[in-house]
């Protein structure tokens, strides 16, 4: 019997998706705006990267600690 591709015998779940969110600014209207909402919006995407990093690293370390549980 053939083996699944890697992509298949995964969940749908635990696999890759690198767009699961997206920038809610539209990328037209950033030439439209002055300087200091630039930097207020600039500011607001700078925490929303650090706020994702965080929730992944929690998850890494997570998922860390239940496969290093795991008996082979």
């Amino acid at each position: 019997m053939r083996k699944p591709e890697a992509a298949q015998a995964l969940p749908e779940v635990l696999q890759f998706n690198p767009r699961w969110w997206w920038d809610p600014v539209p990328w037209w209207i950033i030439q439209e705006l002055d300087k200091n909402v630039l930097t207020q919006l600039a500011t607001i995407h700078l925490q929303l990267q650090k706020d994702i990093l965080a929730a992944q690293t929690k998850s890494i370390d997570a998922s860390m600690k239940v496969l290093s549980q795991q008996r082979g």
